[in-house]
């Protein structure tokens, strides 16, 4: 395989990969946003706040990350 053939595999892979963590995190906070939904004691929900917003930083982080990606 020539060299470019190897970096544009490598470039696809890398993009699916952000693809997939974006589609994670994404999953991951529909959860945390169903379970704050349903914790009433205040510890749990301090703890759930404190869980979501690092999650949506991890998810801000891939989604610009896959916004800046290029495919060429």
């Amino acid at each position: 395989m020539s060299a470019t053939r190897k970096e544009q595999r490598a470039k696809k892979q890398e993009f699916a990969r952000l693809q997939n963590e974006v589609f994670n995190l994404k999953c991951t906070l529909d959860e945390l946003y169903s379970r704050f939904d349903m914790v009433t004691d205040s510890v749990q929900v301090d703890a759930c706040i404190y869980e979501m917003n690092a999650v949506m930083a991890r998810y801000d982080y891939a989604l610009k990350c896959l916004k800046a990606f290029d495919m060429s």
